[in-house]
């Protein structure tokens, strides 16, 4: 990895309500849960854009460049539409809530 790379934006995620599913179905199908959600916000990213779990229900997603940066702040509002929205995962009804923070270096 170059070690000029800059960061033009940085948003964080949290996902609410994991303690709850980790006690009802226990640690594995939470794990399950976070790395189905893991999934869905990679589905959002570009080459310039990377998402890291750095807790087990925190993400960080780090976009590189302005263009990246502003697809990163749209894709925002559309993964909280989608975290409105129940979802069924190994024949679990699944509700989330979350909380995103984004700063960028403008």
């Amino acid at each position: 990895m170059d070690a000029q790379l800059k960061v033009h934006a940085v948003a964080i995620l949290q996902l609410d309500e994991l303690e709850e599913y980790r006690e009802e179905y226990g640690y594995l199908f939470a794990d399950q849960l976070v790395r189905h959600m893991a999934t869905i916000f990679k589905d959002f990213t570009s080459t310039m854009i990377s998402v890291y779990r750095v807790e087990n229900h925190r993400f960080v997603i780090v976009a590189l460049d302005q263009t990246a940066s502003s697809d990163l702040e749209r894709n925002l509002y559309t993964i909280a539409d989608l975290l409105k929205q129940s979802f069924v995962l190994e024949k679990r009804h699944i509700s989330l809530k979350g909380m995103t923070a984004f700063v960028t270096n403008e």
